[in-house]
Protein backbone atom coordinates (compact mmCIF):
# COMPACT_ATOMS: atom_id res chain seq x y z
CA UNK A 1 0.00 0.00 0.00
CA UNK A 2 1.69 3.22 -0.61
CA UNK A 3 2.24 6.45 1.61
CA UNK A 4 -0.72 8.32 0.23
CA UNK A 5 -3.03 5.34 0.56
CA UNK A 6 -1.93 5.03 4.09
CA UNK A 7 -2.42 8.55 5.26
CA UNK A 8 -6.24 8.17 3.99
CA UNK A 9 -6.65 5.49 5.63
CA UNK A 10 -5.61 6.83 8.86
CA UNK A 11 -7.28 9.81 8.00
CA UNK A 12 -10.55 7.53 7.55
CA UNK A 13 -9.66 5.93 11.18
CA UNK A 14 -9.46 8.63 12.88
CA UNK A 15 -12.99 9.97 11.84
CA UNK A 16 -14.49 6.93 12.49
CA UNK A 17 -12.95 6.61 15.84
CA UNK A 18 -14.29 10.08 17.01
CA UNK A 19 -17.17 9.61 15.56
CA UNK A 20 -17.76 6.55 17.55
CA UNK A 21 -16.97 7.81 20.66
CA UNK A 22 -19.06 10.86 20.44
CA UNK A 23 -22.40 8.63 19.40
CA UNK A 24 -21.70 5.82 21.73
CA UNK A 25 -21.62 3.13 19.83
CA UNK A 26 -18.66 0.55 18.85
CA UNK A 27 -16.28 1.34 15.63
CA UNK A 28 -15.91 -1.64 13.29
CA UNK A 29 -13.32 -3.96 13.41
CA UNK A 30 -11.65 -2.42 10.06
CA UNK A 31 -10.95 1.31 12.20
CA UNK A 32 -9.51 -0.63 14.70
CA UNK A 33 -7.06 -2.87 13.06
CA UNK A 34 -6.21 -1.03 9.12
CA UNK A 35 -5.14 -5.02 7.88
CA UNK A 36 -8.98 -5.89 8.13
CA UNK A 37 -9.89 -2.69 6.44
CA UNK A 38 -12.71 -3.87 3.44
CA UNK A 39 -10.54 -5.41 0.66
CA UNK A 40 -10.87 -4.80 -3.08
CA UNK A 41 -12.46 -7.13 -5.35
CA UNK A 42 -10.88 -10.21 -6.50
CA UNK A 43 -9.44 -9.32 -10.10
CA UNK A 44 -10.29 -12.12 -12.52
CA UNK A 45 -13.33 -13.49 -11.63
CA UNK A 46 -15.94 -11.76 -14.23
CA UNK A 47 -19.68 -11.44 -13.88
CA UNK A 48 -22.51 -13.06 -16.07
CA UNK A 49 -24.05 -10.33 -18.20
CA UNK A 50 -27.58 -9.40 -16.96
CA UNK A 51 -30.41 -11.05 -19.63
CA UNK A 52 -31.34 -7.87 -21.00
CA UNK A 53 -28.23 -7.11 -21.65
CA UNK A 54 -27.26 -10.70 -23.82
CA UNK A 55 -30.53 -9.82 -25.56
CA UNK A 56 -29.48 -6.57 -26.72
CA UNK A 57 -26.11 -7.62 -27.51
CA UNK A 58 -27.78 -10.92 -29.59
CA UNK A 59 -29.85 -8.04 -31.90
CA UNK A 60 -26.51 -6.10 -31.85
CA UNK A 61 -24.60 -8.50 -33.19
CA UNK A 62 -27.26 -9.86 -35.81
CA UNK A 63 -27.42 -6.21 -37.13
CA UNK A 64 -23.61 -6.02 -37.95
CA UNK A 65 -23.45 -9.17 -39.44
CA UNK A 66 -21.94 -11.45 -36.31
CA UNK A 67 -23.54 -14.27 -36.45
CA UNK A 68 -21.13 -16.76 -35.29
CA UNK A 69 -20.78 -14.34 -32.22
CA UNK A 70 -24.59 -14.29 -32.36
CA UNK A 71 -25.05 -18.39 -32.22
CA UNK A 72 -23.31 -18.97 -29.49
CA UNK A 73 -26.04 -17.11 -27.03
CA UNK A 74 -28.95 -19.49 -28.57
CA UNK A 75 -29.50 -22.94 -26.04
CA UNK A 76 -28.25 -25.97 -28.21
CA UNK A 77 -30.90 -27.54 -29.98
CA UNK A 78 -33.22 -24.51 -30.22
CA UNK A 79 -35.31 -23.99 -33.64
CA UNK A 80 -35.44 -21.21 -35.74
CA UNK A 81 -38.80 -18.89 -34.62
CA UNK A 82 -41.56 -19.63 -37.31
CA UNK A 83 -41.57 -18.54 -40.12
CA UNK A 84 -38.12 -18.88 -40.58
CA UNK A 85 -36.82 -22.68 -41.94
CA UNK A 86 -33.56 -22.23 -40.12
CA UNK A 87 -31.46 -19.25 -37.99
CA UNK A 88 -29.33 -18.37 -40.94
CA UNK A 89 -32.12 -17.29 -42.61
CA UNK A 90 -33.46 -15.59 -39.42
CA UNK A 91 -29.76 -14.30 -38.99
CA UNK A 92 -30.14 -12.75 -42.49
CA UNK A 93 -33.52 -11.14 -41.85
CA UNK A 94 -31.65 -9.39 -38.80
CA UNK A 95 -28.88 -8.39 -40.52
CA UNK A 96 -28.54 -4.28 -40.44
CA UNK A 97 -31.80 -4.28 -38.26
CA UNK A 98 -32.11 -1.42 -35.28
CA UNK A 99 -32.91 -2.59 -31.87
CA UNK A 100 -35.87 0.09 -30.40
CA UNK A 101 -36.23 -1.39 -27.09
CA UNK A 102 -36.34 -4.43 -24.70
CA UNK A 103 -39.39 -4.42 -21.96
CA UNK A 104 -39.84 -6.90 -19.48
CA UNK A 105 -42.57 -9.84 -20.49
CA UNK A 106 -44.67 -11.62 -17.82
CA UNK A 107 -42.65 -10.96 -14.41
CA UNK A 108 -45.01 -12.56 -12.46
CA UNK A 109 -43.61 -16.01 -14.02
CA UNK A 110 -40.20 -15.21 -14.16
CA UNK A 111 -37.72 -17.55 -11.98
CA UNK A 112 -33.91 -17.45 -10.68
CA UNK A 113 -33.51 -18.97 -13.85
CA UNK A 114 -35.49 -18.13 -16.47
CA UNK A 115 -36.97 -14.73 -17.91
CA UNK A 116 -39.41 -12.98 -20.49
CA UNK A 117 -38.99 -10.13 -22.66
CA UNK A 118 -40.81 -8.31 -25.18
CA UNK A 119 -37.63 -7.08 -27.92
CA UNK A 120 -39.02 -4.25 -29.94
CA UNK A 121 -36.54 -3.76 -33.24
CA UNK A 122 -36.89 -2.66 -36.73
CA UNK A 123 -35.48 -5.02 -40.09
CA UNK A 124 -35.14 -4.20 -43.71
CA UNK A 125 -36.52 -0.59 -44.78
CA UNK A 126 -37.92 0.42 -41.30
CA UNK A 127 -40.27 -2.41 -40.67
CA UNK A 128 -41.17 -2.66 -36.65
CA UNK A 129 -41.30 -6.61 -35.21
CA UNK A 130 -41.81 -7.47 -31.25
CA UNK A 131 -40.56 -10.46 -30.47
CA UNK A 132 -41.34 -12.50 -27.80
CA UNK A 133 -38.03 -14.10 -26.00
CA UNK A 134 -37.11 -16.26 -23.26
CA UNK A 135 -33.96 -16.40 -21.64
CA UNK A 136 -32.71 -18.85 -19.42
CA UNK A 137 -29.23 -19.93 -17.24
CA UNK A 138 -28.14 -23.39 -15.81
CA UNK A 139 -26.64 -23.28 -12.69
CA UNK A 140 -24.15 -20.75 -12.45
CA UNK A 141 -23.89 -21.24 -16.18
CA UNK A 142 -23.79 -18.08 -19.04
CA UNK A 143 -28.17 -16.85 -20.04
CA UNK A 144 -28.77 -17.77 -23.41
CA UNK A 145 -31.85 -17.39 -25.54
CA UNK A 146 -34.11 -20.44 -24.69
CA UNK A 147 -37.31 -19.10 -27.22
CA UNK A 148 -38.29 -17.17 -29.84
CA UNK A 149 -41.87 -16.23 -31.05
CA UNK A 150 -43.60 -13.46 -32.65
CA UNK A 151 -46.93 -14.14 -30.81
CA UNK A 152 -46.96 -14.62 -27.63
CA UNK A 153 -46.98 -18.27 -26.22
CA UNK A 154 -48.74 -19.59 -23.55
CA UNK A 155 -47.80 -20.02 -19.99
CA UNK A 156 -49.48 -21.75 -17.37
CA UNK A 157 -48.98 -21.88 -13.55
CA UNK A 158 -50.28 -24.65 -11.11
CA UNK A 159 -53.33 -22.24 -10.68
CA UNK A 160 -54.36 -22.73 -14.39
CA UNK A 161 -54.38 -26.76 -14.46
CA UNK A 162 -57.94 -27.24 -13.08
CA UNK A 163 -58.67 -31.09 -14.31
CA UNK A 164 -57.11 -34.29 -12.75
CA UNK A 165 -56.48 -37.55 -13.97
CA UNK A 166 -55.16 -41.03 -11.57
CA UNK A 167 -52.63 -42.43 -14.19
CA UNK A 168 -51.16 -45.83 -13.71
CA UNK A 169 -48.66 -45.32 -10.56
CA UNK A 170 -49.09 -40.94 -11.16
CA UNK A 171 -51.60 -37.90 -11.19
CA UNK A 172 -52.02 -36.05 -13.94
CA UNK A 173 -53.04 -32.06 -13.84
CA UNK A 174 -53.73 -30.23 -17.26
CA UNK A 175 -56.08 -27.30 -18.21
CA UNK A 176 -59.47 -26.97 -18.03
CA UNK A 177 -59.50 -26.54 -22.33
CA UNK A 178 -57.90 -29.63 -23.20
CA UNK A 179 -59.16 -32.46 -23.40
CA UNK A 180 -57.80 -36.21 -22.22
CA UNK A 181 -57.86 -39.45 -24.11
CA UNK A 182 -57.01 -42.72 -23.01
CA UNK A 183 -56.17 -45.72 -25.20
CA UNK A 184 -54.28 -48.98 -24.13
CA UNK A 185 -50.59 -48.12 -22.72
CA UNK A 186 -50.93 -44.38 -23.22
CA UNK A 187 -52.62 -41.22 -22.40
CA UNK A 188 -52.96 -37.51 -24.53
CA UNK A 189 -53.95 -34.76 -24.06
CA UNK A 190 -56.41 -32.79 -27.29
CA UNK A 191 -55.80 -28.20 -27.29
CA UNK A 192 -58.86 -26.83 -28.05
CA UNK A 193 -60.25 -26.54 -31.22
CA UNK A 194 -57.29 -29.62 -32.42
CA UNK A 195 -59.01 -32.73 -33.11
CA UNK A 196 -55.61 -34.80 -32.97
CA UNK A 197 -53.61 -35.22 -29.49
CA UNK A 198 -50.73 -32.39 -29.10
CA UNK A 199 -49.40 -33.81 -25.67
CA UNK A 200 -48.41 -37.72 -24.99
CA UNK A 201 -48.13 -39.34 -22.10
CA UNK A 202 -46.61 -43.08 -21.36
CA UNK A 203 -45.18 -45.64 -19.42
CA UNK A 204 -42.22 -47.76 -20.10
CA UNK A 205 -40.49 -49.81 -18.39
CA UNK A 206 -36.51 -49.87 -18.44
CA UNK A 207 -34.95 -52.14 -20.76
CA UNK A 208 -33.34 -55.22 -20.02
CA UNK A 209 -29.70 -54.18 -20.84
CA UNK A 210 -30.23 -50.87 -18.55
CA UNK A 211 -32.05 -52.98 -15.35
CA UNK A 212 -28.38 -52.21 -13.49
CA UNK A 213 -27.96 -48.95 -14.29
CA UNK A 214 -28.18 -45.72 -11.75
CA UNK A 215 -30.93 -43.76 -11.97
CA UNK A 216 -29.40 -40.28 -13.80
CA UNK A 217 -27.28 -42.71 -15.75
CA UNK A 218 -29.96 -44.63 -17.13
CA UNK A 219 -31.89 -41.18 -17.67
CA UNK A 220 -28.68 -39.65 -20.09
CA UNK A 221 -28.92 -42.64 -22.07
CA UNK A 222 -32.86 -42.85 -22.14
CA UNK A 223 -32.89 -41.11 -25.56
CA UNK A 224 -30.64 -43.67 -27.63
CA UNK A 225 -32.96 -46.63 -26.03
CA UNK A 226 -36.24 -45.86 -25.86
CA UNK A 227 -36.49 -42.45 -28.59
CA UNK A 228 -35.89 -43.31 -32.39
CA UNK A 229 -33.45 -41.15 -34.07
CA UNK A 230 -32.13 -39.80 -30.95
CA UNK A 231 -28.23 -39.19 -31.02
CA UNK A 232 -26.90 -36.30 -28.80
CA UNK A 233 -27.81 -34.70 -25.36
CA UNK A 234 -28.03 -31.22 -25.58
CA UNK A 235 -30.21 -29.96 -22.85
CA UNK A 236 -30.49 -32.18 -19.09
CA UNK A 237 -32.08 -30.93 -16.49
CA UNK A 238 -33.09 -32.33 -12.97
CA UNK A 239 -36.57 -30.88 -10.94
CA UNK A 240 -38.37 -31.36 -8.31
CA UNK A 241 -41.99 -32.35 -8.53
CA UNK A 242 -44.71 -30.52 -6.42
CA UNK A 243 -44.50 -33.57 -3.69
CA UNK A 244 -40.85 -33.71 -3.82
CA UNK A 245 -39.96 -36.45 -5.95
CA UNK A 246 -37.17 -36.35 -8.91
CA UNK A 247 -37.98 -35.56 -12.34
CA UNK A 248 -36.07 -34.68 -15.07
CA UNK A 249 -35.96 -32.85 -18.66
CA UNK A 250 -33.79 -33.30 -21.75
CA UNK A 251 -33.50 -32.81 -25.58
CA UNK A 252 -32.28 -35.01 -27.72
CA UNK A 253 -30.26 -33.32 -31.31
CA UNK A 254 -30.62 -36.35 -34.02
CA UNK A 255 -30.03 -36.78 -37.91
CA UNK A 256 -32.22 -38.62 -39.35
CA UNK A 257 -35.30 -37.13 -41.46
CA UNK A 258 -38.93 -37.31 -41.47
CA UNK A 259 -40.85 -39.81 -43.42
CA UNK A 260 -40.96 -38.74 -46.80
CA UNK A 261 -37.29 -36.90 -47.05
CA UNK A 262 -34.58 -38.46 -48.82
CA UNK A 263 -31.64 -36.85 -47.15
CA UNK A 264 -31.18 -37.18 -43.24
CA UNK A 265 -31.07 -33.88 -41.23
CA UNK A 266 -30.66 -32.64 -38.06
CA UNK A 267 -33.60 -32.61 -36.15
CA UNK A 268 -34.32 -31.62 -32.11
CA UNK A 269 -35.94 -35.11 -30.55
CA UNK A 270 -37.86 -33.02 -27.08
CA UNK A 271 -37.99 -31.86 -24.78
CA UNK A 272 -39.25 -35.08 -23.24
CA UNK A 273 -39.69 -35.37 -19.65
CA UNK A 274 -39.12 -38.46 -17.63
CA UNK A 275 -40.46 -39.54 -14.45
CA UNK A 276 -39.23 -42.74 -12.17
CA UNK A 277 -42.90 -44.04 -10.84
CA UNK A 278 -41.44 -46.44 -8.58
CA UNK A 279 -38.47 -46.34 -5.60
CA UNK A 280 -36.01 -48.28 -7.68
CA UNK A 281 -36.85 -45.87 -11.29
CA UNK A 282 -37.94 -49.51 -13.35
CA UNK A 283 -41.18 -47.93 -14.46
CA UNK A 284 -40.97 -44.51 -15.87
CA UNK A 285 -43.65 -41.75 -17.11
CA UNK A 286 -42.68 -39.92 -20.38
CA UNK A 287 -44.04 -36.73 -21.49
CA UNK A 288 -43.81 -34.88 -24.87
CA UNK A 289 -45.77 -32.90 -27.10
CA UNK A 290 -45.97 -31.70 -30.67
CA UNK A 291 -44.14 -28.44 -31.59
CA UNK A 292 -45.87 -25.12 -30.38
CA UNK A 293 -46.91 -26.78 -27.23
CA UNK A 294 -44.08 -26.73 -25.30
CA UNK A 295 -45.28 -24.19 -22.99
CA UNK A 296 -48.19 -26.24 -21.90
CA UNK A 297 -46.39 -29.36 -22.04
CA UNK A 298 -43.69 -27.94 -19.40
CA UNK A 299 -46.79 -26.88 -17.42
CA UNK A 300 -48.30 -30.39 -17.04
CA UNK A 301 -44.98 -32.38 -16.73
CA UNK A 302 -43.83 -30.21 -13.84
CA UNK A 303 -47.08 -30.67 -11.83
CA UNK A 304 -47.19 -34.32 -11.96
CA UNK A 305 -47.01 -35.91 -9.06
CA UNK A 306 -47.16 -39.28 -7.32
CA UNK A 307 -50.10 -39.16 -4.44
CA UNK A 308 -53.17 -37.52 -5.28
CA UNK A 309 -52.82 -33.76 -5.15
CA UNK A 310 -53.80 -31.63 -2.44
CA UNK A 311 -57.54 -29.90 -3.01
CA UNK A 312 -57.88 -26.62 -4.30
Amino acid sequence: MSVISNHCLSRTTSWVLLCGLLLGFAAPAWALSPSAAPQAPVRGIVAQPEPEAVIRAFILQLAAGQTEQASMTLEPGLEAPRPYSSWSHFFEALRGGQLDRIEPWRKELWSAQGREYRVHYRVGSGRPVIAYVGIRAHGDGPWRVSSWSFVPQPRLSAKDLGRTYAGAGYWLRYPDAYRLRVTDGAVSLLAPGVSDPVIFLSVLPRPENARQMGTEEYVRQFGPLNIESADELVRFERFSLPDGHPAWLETWQGLKGHLGEDRPRALVVGPLYLVPLDPDAQHWLMIRCLPGYESVLDAVARNVTLSRPAAR
